[in-house]
């Protein structure tokens, strides 16, 4: 992680963690995204669309489902894509330039 994020990691890793074993977690629900052949190239256009007024985000909107990252970049996508439909196009560009990670060199 060092060597990727650099000194910053060192510097603010604490050493510190929780762990949740979500089997034992009472009101835990869970459900996979599975799509079967063609469905994502079919579904996943109108993922990008605002359709009512209703932005869709999630894992499962993103090109590579099922990952944390995808639930990421789906929000951040689903966020400039409603303010770029509230003509706010450099908060748009603020929101991507921050959350995509354009900061990190490798």
């Amino acid at each position: 992680m060092i060597e990727i994020d650099g000194d910053v990691a060192r510097e603010q890793y604490t050493g510190a963690y929780d762990r949740i074993c979500w089997e034992n977690v009472e009101f835990q629900a869970g459900a996979w995204c599975g799509p079967e052949l063609g469905q994502q190239d079919l579904y996943l256009p109108a993922y990008f669309q605002t359709e009512e007024h209703t932005v869709f985000v999630g894992e499962h909107t993103s090109y590579t489902h099922a990952w944390i990252w995808s639930a990421l970049e789906s929000a951040v996508r689903g966020t400039a894509q409603l303010l770029l439909d509230m003509g706010l196009v450099d908060e748009a560009k603020e929101i991507t330039e921050f959350w995509m990670a354009r900061w990190i060199t490798v």
